[in-house]
């Protein structure tokens, strides 16, 4: 429920940000909300929430603040196992063996390694898949800077070719005739080609700027080699990945025991729990965070009831539409329908309320 008490407040954040931009006559769109009085929006968030809990969580109306904790942690486990795949009674030793065989399990199919490959195996496959990705489509690696460029400057070309309905094999008069002489100079200016430049020409400076930012870009001397470009991507750990945190040199083994650590430290973290603990820990630690969560959420008491958590989320609802339009307590529908044409004209001809800063 946190969760998804977060998700919303954060969407609700990001739209009031826009709407509250010092634009004249902001469009709000011809949705208005559905005007009720304060006692009634209460009872209504009261009553969505009430069946969200129960529908959720399996939640039997009633239910106390131990059976909610139950609940949540009953859903969380539920979710692990089916992750992790994990038996009945894990232990922390089990998800830490599942979780980082999975992970590794994902690199070997992403990066097309063997079953027991090596960390000279996984950074060389995992830097060409890299590379491919954010190279050129059509190229095969590794390769050398001019195949690059000359890669790129060819899906440059066809953008051109698209966008101005050029033939494939396009000039500079080709260009003048679709984009029209100012356009066309602009270009031939920028690429630094003369008015009679042939088709290859045009390609290979479109693929110059490319292919040197490339080869700056991963410190490769400008004209690198495609075996540069192997010994490069060979050695290279890039900072952002994970395998910057694993010492050299390490096998499928290593990483299993690195990202079962990972995920289990995410667990220890956040419930609070040793390194080594068992389903039933893990069980008691999820009921504790859970019942925590609301407590520290809506102020209640560690023994709250299911009518008091959802007067709480009631109320809160309503009050803050109450505060957001400086409504009086226990405000009526057609006091909210006021406020909210206050703030929100209507316009005569579409129909449609624009925001207006109070």
């Amino acid at each position: 429920m946190n969760t998804r008490t977060i998700i919303i407040a954060l969407a609700v954040a990001a739209a009031t940000s826009f709407v509250s931009l010092s634009t004249p006559a902001l469009a709000w769109s011809s949705w208005k909300p559905e005007f009720r009085s304060e006692q009634d929006l209460a009872a209504d968030a009261s009553a969505k929430e009430t069946a969200y809990l129960r529908e959720h969580f399996e939640l039997k109306p009633g239910f106390t603040a131990k059976e909610y904790g139950a609940a949540v942690a009953e859903r969380t486990i539920r979710g692990m196992r089916e992750y992790n795949n994990l038996g009945a009674n894990f232990t922390s030793a089990d998800i830490a063996a599942n979780a980082g065989a999975k992970r590794v399990a994902e690199l070997m199919k992403i990066y097309d390694l063997p079953t027991h490959f090596t960390s000279e195996q996984l950074l060389k496959n995992a830097a060409a898949t890299e590379e491919k990705r954010w190279g050129s489509g059509t190229l095969k690696f590794p390769f050398s800077y001019e195949q690059y460029q000359l890669a790129r400057g060819e899906d440059e070309a066809n953008r051109y070719a698209t966008d101005y309905r050029l033939p494939t094999a396009w000039v500079y008069s080709d260009l003048v005739a679709a984009a029209g002489p100012r356009r066309a100079a602009a270009i031939r200016h920028q690429l630094r080609l003369p008015k009679s430049a042939t088709h290859a020409e045009i390609v290979k400076a479109l693929g110059t700027s490319p292919a040197d930012w490339y080869a700056k870009n991963r410190q490769l001397p400008q004209g690198f080699t495609a075996d540069e470009l192997t010994a490069m991507v060979s050695t290279r750990v890039p900072n952002y990945s994970s395998f910057a945190r694993i010492p050299l040199p390490f096998n499928d083994a290593d990483l299993v025991a690195f990202y079962g650590m990972e995920a289990l430290e995410h667990y220890v973290r956040e419930y609070g729990l040793p390194t080594n603990f068992t389903e039933a820990e893990f069980r008691a630690a999820a009921i504790a965070k859970a019942i925590a969560g609301v407590q520290n959420q809506y102020d209640l008491e560690p023994n709250f009831t299911e009518a008091e958590l959802v007067r709480a989320v009631g109320l809160s609802s309503a009050i803050g539409t109450r505060n957001d339009y400086k409504l009086r307590p226990d405000f009526t529908a057609g006091e909210y329908e006021a406020a909210y044409k206050r703030r929100h004209s209507l316009d005569s001809i579409t129909g449609e309320y624009y925001y207006r800063p109070y």
